[in-house]
Parts: C-alpha cells; sequence; structure tokens
C-alpha cells in the first residue's frame, strides 16, 4: 500500500511499555501482508509544549524521518474547565466567524441593478441573470467589488485574531491545571 502517519493522544501518567505493545499489535494486524513493524517509540520527556499545535510542530522538528515514531508532551487546551472568560471568548470567535462566513459566502449580485456585470480580469460582460456566484464563468476571477473583498478579509482577520485570543487562554488555563498529555506520532509501512 504505502507509507502511513497517525497520530494519538494518551494521558502523561500512561504505562509507556503498554502503549508501545497496543500500537505494535495494531500495526501488525493491520499491515499482515507487509510485516506490520513498528519502530521504538522515542519518548521526548521534556517541559511540555503549550498545546496541541506546538507539539504537532515539535514532533516535526524532531522527526529524523524514515519511520521514526515519537512521543512528546504537552498541554491538553481541548479539556479544561469553562470560566466565563472562555465562554466569553468562544462565544466572540462564533459570532465573528459567522459574520466573515456570512459575507464571504452571500452571493454579492442577488439585488443589482445592472443588467450586466463585467469582470476587470478578463474583460467579459455577463448577464445578471446568469450568474449564481460571485466568480466570473470564463476566467474564475472575483467579480465583487475591491470594497466587499476587503471588508471580507477585515473580517476574516478579526476571526482569527479572536480564535488567537481563544486559544491562548484555553492554554494558559491548560497550564494552570497542569493537564498533560502525550502526543504520539507512529508511522508504518502497509
Amino acid at each position: 500500500m504505502g507509507h502511513t502517519i497517525q497520530y494519538y493522544d494518551y494521558p502523561e501518567n500512561t504505562d509507556k511499555k503498554k502503549v508501545e505493545q497496543e500500537l505494535a499489535n495494531y500495526v501488525a494486524k493491520r499491515c499482515f501482508q507487509e510485516g506490520g513493524h513498528l519502530s521504538k517509540i522515542r519518548w521526548i520527556d521534556s517541559e511540555p509544549c503549550a498545546n496541541d499545535d506546538e507539539a504537532h510542530e515539535k514532533i516535526e522538528r524532531l522527526d529524523k524521518g524514515w519511520y521514526d515514531c515519537i512521543a512528546v508532551k504537552y498541554y491538553d487546551a481541548y479539556n479544561v474547565p469553562e470560566t466565563e472568560k472562555i465562554k466569553a471568548l468562544r462565544a466572540a470567535n462564533t459570532q465573528a466567524y459567522c459574520k466573515y462566513k456570512e459575507l464571504a459566502s452571500a452571493f454579492h449580485f442577488a439585488n443589482a441593478k445592472a443588467e450586466y456585470i463585467g469582470c476587470k480580469n478578463c474583460g467579459s460582460k455577463i448577464a445578471r441573470k446568469y450568474l449564481r456566484r460571485n466568480f466570473c464563468p470564463v476566467c474564475n476571477a472575483d467579480l465583487r467589488p475591491e470594497t466587499t473583498l476587503n471588508r471580507i478579509a477585515t473580517l476574516k482577520e478579526k476571526a482569527d485574531k479572536s480564535s488567537d485570543t481563544l486559544k491562548a487562554e484555553l492554554t494558559k488555563q491548560a497550564m494552570k491545571a497542569k493537564n498533560v498529555r502525550w502526543k504520539i506520532k507512529i508511522e508504518f509501512h502497509e
């Protein structure tokens, strides 16, 4: 078949030998035709990463290639107590993304008065009654005006910033709660 990479998540106080045996059995059963072998897992027992994303990046940085199996610690920001601040940040994040998605996916020319819409990219004139989306049917360029595209970009920035603020607060709470887990990457050939 091919080269496979999978990620797993275990509590900090897990039995490492049991995890290695469990994953090795999984690989052996899944890849019995190829000889199913799992390399020994390198357990990097250092300071935990701030969150799951940083753990993923650290694994990629430490990866030596060629079916290298690695485990690193990280603070689990997804299983923290739901404080009032987190609830407010989550609501603000949801609202920001809803506004962005609503404007980005809306059909801009639904209430346009002009009979034809011009494409600035290829110069085509498209009858409004035939348009069903915001893109030129000839060259696939976005037909919406620059001001609308700027508003969409601004809403996307606000939504991303809101998401980063929420992630930072979740990480802060996870560090406070000392909620540490192992992120394990395994590679095998199937």
